[in-house]
C-alpha cells in the first residue's frame, strides 16, 4: 500500500507507513444518518389544513359560549360574537373538507363531506333560529322553546339545527378521525373518541348545565391530540407503512 503522503510503498495490512508513520488503513466510521421518511405533499398539505381546522373549531365553540355571556348585559354585541362564531366554524368546516381530500381515498372519503355539508347547514339553521329566539331571550329567565308564542317555527330551526349539526359532526369530524387513524397512527382514533364525548356532553348541558364547561376542556384536549398527530403524521413518524 502505497503512503499518501511521503510516496513509500508499504505491505498491504500495514497500519501505519514504515517510513513516515502516516496512519494507513485507518477504519473509517460509517454513519448512516437517520433520514425521515419522505412524506408526500398531499398529506403535508392536509395535515395543515387539519391543523387550520382543529384550531378554528374550538376557538368557534370558544366565541360563541361568549356570545351566551354577554347576551345579559348586550345584546347587540352577543349578536356580532354569535355571527363571528358562525363564520369561523364555516371556515373550520372548510378545512376540514380539503383535509379530508388530501388525506381519504375519494371512496371513503364521502360520507365525511356529507357530514361536512351536514354540519354547514346546519349551522345556518342554528343561526337563523337563534337569531329570532333572541328577542324573547331575557337575563335569568328560561324560554320554553315549544310553547311560548311568536317563536315555535324559530324553535324547531334551532333544535332542528342543533341536533343536525351533531349528526354531521359525527359523519365529518369523529368519522374522519377514525378514517385517518387507520393510515396515521390511535393517536387520531382517541381524538375521535373525545370529540364524540364532548358531543354528547353538550347535549347534556339542556339537563345539567355544568356538562357545558365540561364538553368544551375534552373538545379542547381532543383539538391538541388533533394537532399533534397532525404535526407527527407531518414529520413520518406516525404514518403506518
Amino acid at each position: 500500500m502505497k503512503c499518501p503522503r511521503c510516496g513509500y510503498e508499504n505491505p498491504p495490512n500495514a497500519y501505519l507507513c514504515e517510513k513516515c508513520r502516516y496512519p494507513l488503513n485507518v477504519p473509517v466510521a460509517k454513519y448512516q444518518a437517520e433520514s425521515k421518511p419522505e412524506v408526500p405533499p398531499e398529506v403535508m398539505k392536509g395535515m395543515s389544513n387539519l391543523r387550520l381546522f382543529s384550531s378554528y373549531y374550538v376557538l368557534a365553540f370558544l366565541i360563541f359560549q361568549a356570545s351566551i355571556s354577554v347576551i345579559s348585559f348586550n345584546r347587540t354585541l352577543a349578536e356580532g360574537v354569535a355571527v363571528a362564531s358562525g363564520l369561523l366554524m364555516l371556515l373550520s368546516l372548510r378545512y376540514l373538507y380539503d383535509a379530508t381530500g388530501f388525506l381519504i381515498r375519494k371512496d371513503k372519503a364521502l360520507i365525511n363531506r356529507v357530514g361536512v355539508y351536514v354540519s354547514i347547514i346546519s349551522t345556518f339553521l342554528v343561526g337563523a333560529g337563534g337569531y329570532e329566539i333572541l328577542p324573547y331571550v331575557k337575563p335569568n329567565e328560561t324560554v320554553n322553546l315549544v310553547t311560548s308564542h311568536g317563536i315555535m317555527i324559530a324553535s324547531f330551526l334551532l333544535v332542528g339545527g342543533i341536533l343536525l349539526f351533531l349528526v354531521g359532526n359525527i359523519l365529518s369530524v369523529v368519522l374522519t378521525q377514525f378514517e385517518l387513524s387507520r393510515e396515521f397512527g390511535n393517536q387520531f382514533r382517541r381524538a375521535g373518541q373525545l370529540f364524540l364525548i364532548s358531543f354528547v356532553l353538550g347535549l347534556l348541558t339542556f339537563i345539567f348545565p355544568l356538562m357545558e364547561l365540561i364538553s368544551f376542556f375534552v373538545l379542547l384536549y381532543a383539538s391538541y391530540l388533533v394537532t399533534d398527530a397532525s404535526v407527527k403524521s407531518s414529520n413520518g413518524y406516525n404514518r403506518k407503512v
